[in-house]
């Protein structure tokens, strides 16, 4: 078996668990959001129907991405959306409800 294909296996199955772990912990976090914020539980559910909403839209897109970028491109761009996304998270000091 080519090397590279093996790790493009390996790859796949990685980031499809990490897919899976991110999606349970939010489900996990609930209650913990729900006392650090003061929220309710309806509202504590936008969280995981955001984080799906936005799987939905980059899986598909992620194809067309491939052909028009390189894969450095791509790379360099998923990590500063992902350490932007993160420092967001982290200053984030309340939940804004309507």
């Amino acid at each position: 078996m080519d090397p590279k294909l093996l790790l493009a296996i390996v790859a796949t199955g990685l980031m499809a668990f990490i897919g899976i772990l991110t999606e349970t912990m939010t489900n996990v976090l609930f209650p913990t959001l729900m006392e650090e914020f003061h929220i309710g539980t309806a509202m504590v559910q936008w969280l995981t129907t955001g984080y799906l909403l936005v799987v939905s839209i980059v899986t598909p897109l992620s194809s067309y991405l491939n052909h028009r970028f390189t894969l450095k491109t791509s790379f360099i761009a998923a990590v500063v959306l992902c350490i932007a996304g993160l420092l967001l998270a982290a200053l984030a000091v309340n939940f804004p409800c309507s």
